[in-house]
């Protein structure tokens, strides 16, 4: 036989068993208060490390922008500077445009055929063609109220590019075909932009002599649009000369006035 389940009995009143439960109850509401207060502790640690993590980059980056402004700033001065000294740079190789009447003499009579004899040259400022002016062109042309490098090279170049140098050679040749080479030679020279002949008759006393006029352009300065720069590759027109045309080899080539 089994033996039977002992019967326990509880003498205790009600009252101590509902005691016993809210003392339980008490426990883990402080235990759930002690959590909560605590998590509340360790979020509010973090987040004051983050915000003192933060404000410290903060610090590094507003000291590396400040450094930064201020080579900006530097920069900025030395940019202005540097276009202060281009301009002026830029005015006095404009003010050197003119090609030496020595060297153009050079280059015209050092080449000259034997055949060939000048009697009369002159050189002198030809309007160009007109071109239409464009909209930037036009902006750039408005007069401003500030005197300096730019604007002065500005309203050099607007006076100096409605010209062309042209040098014009007079003259009496035994051989047309060397002519035309010679003209050819000058307008490879990269002085010249263009070099022909604008006129030719025979001499009626001379059959084997004709007289000419030839029209050279010369190429425009330093400075000018379609001359020579500082950031063009060289050209035989860049080069300068190492003396001026001696006066025995102009009057060996031609009579002259």
């Amino acid at each position: 036989m089994s033996t039977p389940a002992p019967i326990i009995i509880d003498f205790l009143p009600e009252r101590y068993r509902q005691a016993t439960s809210r003392r339980r109850s008490s426990y883990w509401r402080v235990v759930v208060a002690v959590l909560f207060v605590g998590i509340f502790v360790a979020t509010a640690f973090s987040l004051h490390s983050m915000q003192v993590d933060v404000r410290r980059e903060y610090e590094e980056v507003n000291l590396r922008y400040l450094a930064a402004k201020s080579e900006e700033s530097l920069l900025t001065a030395e940019e202005a500077k540097l276009a202060r000294i281009t301009a002026c740079a830029d005015l006095l190789t404009f003010l050197r445009h003119p090609w030496p009447r020595s060297r153009l003499i050079d280059v015209l009579f050092s080449s000259l055929p034997a055949t060939v004899r000048v009697e009369r040259f002159t050189i002198t400022n030809e309007p160009k063609a007109v071109q239409p002016t464009t909209k930037s062109e036009a902006a750039a042309a408005t007069p401003s109220t500030e005197r300096n490098a730019t604007t002065v090279l500005a309203e050099l170049r607007k006076a100096v590019e409605q010209n062309d140098v042209v040098i014009r050679l007079e003259g009496i040749t035994q051989d047309q075909p060397a002519l035309h080479g010679y003209l050819q030679s000058l307008s490879a020279d990269g002085l010249f932009l263009n070099a022909q002949i604008e006129s030719i008759d025979a001499v009626a006393a001379s059959p084997n002599e004709a007289k000419f006029t030839a029209r050279i352009i010369v190429l425009p300065g330093w400075g000018l649009a379609g001359g020579p720069s500082r950031d063009a590759p060289e050209t035989q027109a860049d080069e300068t000369p190492k003396n001026d045309a001696p006066a025995e080899k102009v009057a060996a080539r031609g009579a002259m006035p």
